[in-house]
């Protein structure tokens, strides 16, 4: 008699490889969107200052999160002037939108959210 899988387990890895796919893609598709030319200073700490980064990601840092202290803000903003593009091109409206789509998704896929989660299922975004 063969023994049945954990079905969580299986569910478990289905969201860790979505996830990783997910974040792959984001970056390749910003990456496309780079260019050599010299580009103006990033506009991201006026659109983002960190005590908002810190608001939006209250839970980033508890203890209970896998990857606590993976990504402080310093880290978010060393990781954007990768992409000298991101929020800097179009009007400050379609800057913010930008990040703010950004932001969005990177919440909802590295979410650890659960009914029961503080401050409801959606607010523990970046939580690996």
């Amino acid at each position: 008699m063969k023994p049945e899988a954990d079905p969580s387990s299986s569910s478990l890895h289905l969201l860790t490889s979505s996830l990783y796919l997910s974040i792959i893609t984001t970056f390749l598709l910003l990456l496309t969107l780079t260019s050599a030319r010299p580009h103006p200073p990033s506009s991201l700490p006026t659109i983002i200052p960190e005590g908002l980064y810190n608001t939006l990601f209250p839970h980033k840092d508890d203890a209970a999160c896998p990857a606590s202290g993976f990504y402080p803000y310093e880290v978010f903003l060393r990781a954007a002037s990768r992409y000298p593009r991101f929020a800097n091109t179009g009007c400050p409206d379609t800057r913010r939108r930008e990040v703010a789509a950004f932001l969005a998704q990177t919440s909802h896929e590295t979410t650890g959210g659960w009914p029961t989660a503080p401050d409801g299922p959606y607010a523990m975004g970046i939580l690996l």
